[in-house]
């Protein structure tokens, strides 16, 4: 059943199902997503102050819940253009993506020592557990929100293909 842009804008009644069924499915992603950034405490190296260390690792949700958003409109985005078959801007987002954490996880592995004191291989330990952190929730949000788009979308060509039925 594959759509075009026209067709698919003839049919609002599909796009509000996707994205019905896609958001409520979000607030499970996010649910868990919430559940990994706060059980993933990480312990400082030995002469690391406590307050610079959670400083350092502190969560981009304390920065006004803009992960979350980013997390609806990434659903949002990947519903609708799944919906008129347009892979190609999945594809994009998903490479532009990609960019970003590689340079996230280029910076991190080049971070600066914290003092004289700070042992290399305590301050290699304490960065390689940040950057696994970082991956695990890359990873999950990413997934969580393509699987809950891809459902959305299922279910409103279902609906729509029991709708034409009916007609």
């Amino acid at each position: 059943m594959r759509s075009t842009l026209g067709e698919f804008f003839q049919q609002p009644f599909m796009l509000v199902v996707g994205l019905l069924v896609t958001t409520t499915l979000g607030v499970l992603v996010d649910s868990y997503l919430n559940r990994i950034l706060t059980g993933f405490r990480l312990k400082p190296p030995a002469d690391v102050p406590p307050e610079t260390w959670e400083a350092l690792l502190e969560s981009p949700e304390t920065y006004g819940g803009g992960v979350h958003w980013l997390g609806f409109m990434e659903r949002l985005f990947f519903v609708t253009f799944l919906l008129v078959s347009a892979w190609q801007f999945i594809l994009g987002w998903l490479f532009f993506k990609l960019g970003c954490y590689w340079g996230i996880w280029h910076g991190l592995a080049k971070a600066g020592d914290f003092g004289s004191q700070t042992k290399a291989t305590d301050l290699m330990i304490a960065q390689s557990r940040r950057a696994n952190a970082l991956t695990l929730t890359c990873l999950f949000s990413t997934l969580g929100n393509l699987l809950a788009a891809v459902l959305g979308m299922v279910v409103a060509m279902l609906v729509m293909g029991l709708w034409y039925k009916a007609r």
